[in-house]
């Protein structure tokens, strides 16, 4: 869960938010946190969600996982019950995908998004396409509590940010097509918090604007989320045309389920 940050409350406010989850033997545990997703509201699809692409790749040659590794717990606060759980039936990535880009040249492209097996009772969340930077930025995660802490608890968690220029997240080798977020000292998001998003809220509606991605400092404090409104164009002609009617049109950036 995010460190510094409390409970959401009961019901969830967040319904849309996602646990990414794997089979991890050496823990035992067929429902292991990898990291935070979100369902993507785009028309009347109920089966795409959004996570931090660095969550679905191999970290060396950035190549997709087996979608067969991954399913979701989807409209729960709690990330080992209740809810839906789906699978995962392809993963797509941006061709130009690359972590560690140089700083201010090019984008690093960490999204991806996930096409589930079934459509999920879950409304999803709408996209800003340019985040407002006089309005608050509310996180809402899974990863951990404590800086030096090994599991991360059951429960969602939520954070108020706010929208920093640039230049403050330069530690964290930010690029065009980043926001760089920051939270008192000591607060933040955190190790398993990759992946979820950072939310908006207008005319009492929660929309997303960034996805987790990585740290900005030693610790808790700043963050650099992707900034989803940069994608926008790609996750519709990804979800409208890629992924309609099981037509890929970027099949080397795209990895299909094996049944």
């Amino acid at each position: 869960m995010i460190v510094g940050g409390q409970p959401v409350p009961l019901p969830n406010p967040y319904p849309a938010t996602a646990s990414l989850q794997f089979h991890n033997i050496a823990r035992d545990d067929p429902n292991w946190h990898t990291c935070g997703a979100y369902v993507v509201n785009i028309g009347p699809r109920r089966d795409v969600v959004a996570t931090a692409a660095h969550c679905v790749t191999e970290r060396n040659t950035k190549t997709i996982k087996d979608p067969n590794l991954f399913h979701l717990r989807i409209g729960s606060a709690d990330q080992s019950t209740g809810g839906v759980v789906a699978y995962v039936e392809a993963i797509a990535t941006p061709k130009f995908w690359d972590w560690g880009m140089t700083p201010g040249v090019g984008m690093d492209g960490d999204i991806a998004l996930l096409r589930l097996d079934r459509n999920v009772p879950v409304n999803g969340f709408p996209i800003l396409p340019r985040a407002n930077r006089h309005d608050p930025v509310k996180l809402v995660g899974w990863g951990l509590t404590e800086v030096d802490g090994t599991a991360t608890p059951k429960h969602l968690q939520e954070l108020n940010v706010e929208l920093r220029t640039s230049s403050e997240c330069a530690a964290g080798a930010i690029t065009v097509g980043e926001l760089c977020l920051d939270s008192p000292a000591g607060t933040g998001a955190w190790f398993g918090d990759s992946g979820g998003p950072a939310l908006q809220r207008i005319g009492g509606r929660w929309f997303v604007v960034g996805i987790a991605s990585r740290q900005a400092s030693t610790g808790p404090g700043r963050a650099i989320y992707t900034d989803v409104g940069t994608y926008l164009y790609w996750i519709l002609r990804t979800v409208a045309t890629d992924w309609a009617d099981g037509r890929h049109a970027e099949p080397e950036h795209t990895l299909t389920r094996v049944s």
